[in-house]
C-alpha cells in the first residue's frame, strides 16, 4: 500500500511541472488581451510583443524571470526527484516542497496583482489561468498527501 502511495507522489509533481507549460496569467486592458504568459515564461523570463494601446504598433518588451515562479518550479522539480526515495521518512521532503510551492504561487499571485495595479493604474486586468490554479492545487495536494505518507503507520516494516 505504501509503495503504491509513493508512486502517486511523483505523478503529482510531474503534473505540476507540466502545468508550468500551460497558460498561467493573462493581462488584458478593457477586454483586449495584452499578453498571455505560461508558468515557464514567468520562471525563466521571455520577450513579448505587446500591442500599443494608443498607436496600434507592436512594442517589444523583455520580461525578466520572476524569482517566485522560478523557485516554485524548482520546488516542483525537487519534489519530483525526492518523491522517488523509497523510505517513508523521506516523504517529508516532497511534503515541504509542496507546501513551499503552493505558498510561492500564492505570493506570485499577490505580487502580480499588486504590480498590475501600480503599473496599470487600475486599467489592467489580470486573469489567472488553468495552469496556475491547477499547479497551485496540485502543490497543496502534494503537501497533504506526502504529510499523510510521512505520518502513516507502516504495516510491518518501512519500505
Amino acid at each position: 500500500m505504501l509503495l503504491m502511495n509513493k508512486k502517486l507522489s511523483p505523478a503529482i509533481f510531474a503534473l505540476i511541472l507540466i502545468c508550468f507549460f500551460l497558460p498561467f496569467v493573462t493581462v488584458s486592458c478593457e477586454k483586449r488581451v495584452i499578453v498571455k504568459l505560461t508558468g515557464i515564461q514567468l520562471a525563466v523570463g521571455t520577450n513579448i510583443e505587446k500591442p500599443s494601446l494608443f498607436i496600434g504598433e507592436v512594442e517589444k518588451e523583455k520580461i525578466p524571470p520572476e524569482p517566485l515562479a522560478t523557485t516554485a518550479f524548482i520546488c516542483g522539480f525537487v519534489g519530483l526527484v525526492t518523491s522517488f526515495l523509497k523510505l517513508k521518512r523521506n516523504a517529508i521532503i516532497p511534503a515541504i516542497m509542496g507546501l513551499i510551492g503552493s505558498i510561492l504561487l500564492w505570493l506570485l499571485k499577490v505580487k502580480i496583482a499588486r504590480e498590475a495595479l501600480i503599473k496599470g493604474e487600475g486599467f489592467l486586468r489580470i486573469t489567472y489561468e488553468f495552469g496556475f490554479w491547477l499547479s497551485f492545487v496540485l502543490f497543496a495536494i502534494a503537501a497533504i498527501f506526502n504529510t499523510w505518507i510521512f505520518f502513516s503507520k507502516p504495516p510491518n516494516k518501512e519500505i
